[in-house]
């Protein structure tokens, strides 16, 4: 499965484009990696966080093996396609800073300590579980949330749509290939713009009395039945709805 995976990214970014003035401003693509516990998992839930925030550039002295050139924004990146298969080597290893840490299988279990992760660790602690993380947007500004920076007006709505279409299918392919049993997206209604990017057929169905906003079950062909939308942990805790990862946990 991660043979199949490090070729979709050789073979997506190959064909990828953006300007090179944006992409200067955007940190390197998130990519995953794949061990033995999720391809033997009878339960594999792949979680969708909202964007790549802070310092996702790759250099020596980190805490992580980077003998090769530094790659400080997605421009570098692009420039070194070659070293795909050292990022998704840096999956394993620089989570441990975000507060996840890998068994000894190369899979991903969760200590916590942020609400996110908090969220992550609640939903997937349940036996024979795989756990994958990803992002909804891939290449966030190097300094923050692009959608935040459409809100400031430092960076163009234009600018969004162009960093949207750069990485338009690339989460749908990885999906076939991960062949996940549910996918929740943490991402609340103010990325469902984005969402809706990448999987254009989605409806967001209603769940009991829940209004789609806080909670939706997503119906597209592209994605397991189990698949959902809720509230962003941060805002579920500061809301008192922490409970509806309750339902999620069931569901999935």
């Amino acid at each position: 499965m991660q043979q199949r995976l490090t070729q979709l990214y050789q073979d997506f970014f190959a064909a990828a484009s953006i300007r090179h003035n944006l992409a200067s401003r955007l940190v390197c693509p998130l990519l995953l990696a794949v061990g033995p516990r999720w391809e033997h998992a009878t339960r594999r839930v792949l979680i969708v966080g909202q964007e790549t925030l802070g310092d996702w550039s790759f250099r020596a002295g980190e805490r992580y093996n980077w003998p090769h050139p530094p790659l400080d924004s997605l421009l570098d990146f692009l420039g070194h396609r070659e070293l795909i298969s050292a990022i998704v080597e840096v999956y394993l290893s620089e989570v441990h800073r975000l507060r996840i840490c890998c068994d000894a299988a190369s899979d991903l279990t969760v200590k916590g300590g942020t609400p996110f992760w908090d969220a992550v660790g609640y939903l997937t602690s349940v036996p024979a579980s795989g756990i994958l993380w990803t992002n909804l947007i891939r290449c966030a500004l190097r300094q923050g949330s692009a959608i935040a920076a459409v809100h400031r007006r430092t960076l163009t709505l234009d600018d969004l749509h162009e960093i949207l279409d750069f990485q338009n299918g690339l989460l749908a392919r990885e999906i076939k290939v991960l062949t996940p049993t549910a996918v929740v997206f943490l991402t609340g209604p103010r990325y469902d713009h984005a969402l809706s990017k990448e999987f254009p057929a989605a409806t967001f169905l209603p769940m009991g009395n829940h209004r789609n906003r806080e909670l939706a079950r997503i119906a597209d062909p592209g994605l397991p039945s189990s698949s959902f939308r809720v509230y962003h942990p941060h805002y579920l805790r500061r809301s008192g709805k922490w409970q509806l990862l309750d339902e999620l946990r069931a569901l999935t």
